[in-house]
């Protein structure tokens, strides 16, 4: 997803700060543990103001690793903490990014976009690393590949108004209202083309989602197949 910069004055908001659950400032940092993300908004304007406070992570290839983001709302010149935890699955160099949006569906900005970069380590009883291509004992993968002409289940679900929204953002609400969390929405290339004698074939890309493992009898049950690898040519979806 690409952010625009610029001179954003409706809301500013502090570089962000990493915590732990007591709120204390923390440097260091490993796969599996909470890292609260943290800024300080300001509303600017003479009014109250909605706003969507989210929070994003990329990796070194700059795929998304992590997004999600919360609403609430501001009086003038109103100041407050804003927290999003994270949890990371995998180790490396990491680009964390806030920033303020009017709401999450529209994403507008309201704001400057803020960075941090970070490195997460391997637990230190880990023989070896994770990557994303792998699923490990805490979380699956799994696979859906997309019939030609039926769309799928979470772009089915949005009116047109609302197309505008990111898919990797419509694929995480669609879940949820299943008791799923998905972690991460990759995609291999998608063809473009029209479909026109192959209704109801499969297409020639595919989704992949990684889940927790508590969750992974409820995928099944939605026909989605589980898989113990993904394809190295893969990216977030909808970016």
């Amino acid at each position: 997803m690409q952010l625009a910069h610029g001179d954003n004055s409706q809301i500013s908001i502090s570089n962000p700060t990493m915590v732990d659950a007591t709120g204390h400032t923390i440097s260091s940092f490993q796969v599996g543990q909470q890292i609260g993300i943290q800024s300080m908004l300001t509303n600017h304007e003479a009014h109250d103001q909605r706003f969507a406070y989210v929070v994003e992570a990329l990796d070194k290839n700059h795929v998304l690793d992590y997004f999600e983001g919360f609403s609430a709302s501001m009086q003038n010149n109103q100041s407050l903490t804003a927290t999003q935890v994270w949890t990371p699955q995998e180790a490396g160099d990491y680009t964390v990014q806030v920033f303020v949006w009017d709401n999450l569906a529209s994403a507008a900005l309201l704001s400057d976009v803020m960075e941090k970069q970070i490195s997460v380590q391997a637990p230190e009883d880990a023989s070896v690393p994770t990557t994303i291509q792998k699923s490990s004992e805490s979380t699956i993968w799994f696979k859906y590949t997309p019939v030609c002409c039926n769309g799928t289940s979470w772009e089915n679900k949005y009116p047109s108004p609302e197309v505008s929204l990111p898919e990797f953002l419509k694929i995480k609400d669609y879940f949820n209202g299943f008791g799923i969390t998905v972690i991460k929405s990759m995609q291999t290339h998608a063809n473009c083309d029209y479909c026109t004698e192959i209704n109801g074939k499969p297409l020639d890309y595919s989704y992949y989602l990684l889940v927790p493992s508590s969750d992974e009898n409820k995928m099944l049950n939605l026909g989605f197949e589980k898989v113990d690898a993904i394809p190295s040519d893969v990216s977030t979806a909808g970016m």
